[in-house]
This record gives structure tokens, C-alpha cells and sequence, in this order.
């Protein structure tokens, strides 16, 4: 096990199932639904009853070894950001999740345009900070410039402004490519 505090949800595969598909049949363009998985499961817990129910003992039969939590790992899922809300649907088990931040048109161009740049870079560690940076709703790294010049990928502050701060946002058309 990686940490003796990480929780998971857990959903038998045909409830989970017949949930997705009453969320597809009434999605629509642009819908995210949130299925109602109950309460987290303590890992350690859920691997103790196993051992027991198979008539062994904890610590004495099967001994317990922490591993770490690895790059990526999280103790605990999260099923919303802090930016979003989760409103009940007709069916009880499944919720709408909304996002309470409204993006102008500008501001979303900017961001597309922010990824592009940064996805210019063909750094792979660099594109995937910037995809979760921008689902979060937090600033984009800047792409480094070693030579004191700035990089071709500089306009991604340009773009970085218009997002974070509307005032100083490009007319529509300001951007060349």
C-alpha cells in the first residue's frame, strides 16, 4: 500500500455501469456528471477485512508495508476543483457539475493561444504542467529563455495577462500567428 491514511472510492462495476449510461442518455454537449460512490474507503481497513475474511491474521499471517506515495499519487481523490459545484440531477446517485468561473470569449482565446505557445516547446513535463496549471485555473509556466532574450514562447505572458486580469486584455485580432 502506498500511505496508511489514503481513502478511494469504490463502486461495484455494474452499478457503475448502469450509472454511466443513465449520465450519457441524459447528457448533453458539454455535460460532466459526478456518480455518487458513497463515503471513501480507508485502504488500510479494506485490506485488513481481506485478510481476515480469509482467515488470517494482520501483522502475524500477512504483514502490512507502506510504499510511499509516488509521483502523482494522491491520498485522497478529488472529485470537484475548489472553482466547482455540483447541482442534483433527476436521478439521485448521479449530480451536474458546474463551474462557477465564467470565461469570456478573450479570455478563453488567450488561453488556447497560452497552450499553443507553451506547446511549441516539445517538452512534454513542461505541456503537461501547463494542461493541469490551466484546468486549475492557475497561472502557465512561462517557457525560460537562457540567453536574456525572450523566448519566442514570451507572448504566452501576453496571453497569461488577459486571462488572469480582463482589464489588460488583446483586442479581439491583436494576435498574429
Amino acid at each position: 500500500m502506498t500511505h496508511p491514511e489514503a481513502t478511494r472510492f469504490f463502486m461495484s462495476t455494474s452499478e457503475a455501469a448502469c450509472l454511466v449510461i443513465e449520465a450519457a442518455a441524459r447528457a448533453a454537449s458539454g455535460s460532466i456528471f459526478m456518480l455518487d460512490m458513497g463515503q471513501p474507503v480507508p485502504i488500510v481497513s479494506l485490506a485488513e477485512k481481506m485478510i481476515r475474511l480469509r482467515g488470517l491474521r494482520v501483522g502475524t499471517d500477512i504483514e502490512l508495508v507502506f510504499t510511499g506515495l509516488r509521483r502523482g499519487d494522491k491520498l485522497h481523490e478529488d472529485l470537484i476543483c475548489a472553482r466547482e459545484d455540483t447541482v442534483p440531477t433527476a436521478h439521485a446517485k448521479i449530480r451536474s457539475v458546474i463551474d462557477r468561473r465564467l470565461v469570456s470569449r478573450p479570455e478563453m482565446e488567450a488561453l488556447v493561444r497560452s497552450l499553443f505557445l507553451v506547446s511549441r516547446c516539445a517538452d512534454r513535463a513542461r505541456v503537461s504542467e501547463a494542461l493541469r496549471a490551466a484546468a486549475q485555473g492557475e497561472p502557465l509556466p512561462l517557457p525560460a529563455a537562457g540567453d536574456g532574450r525572450r523566448p519566442a514562447g514570451a507572448l504566452l505572458g501576453v496571453a497569461l495577462e488577459a486571462v488572469h486580469d480582463p482589464l489588460r486584455a488583446p483586442e479581439r485580432g491583436a494576435w498574429a500567428s
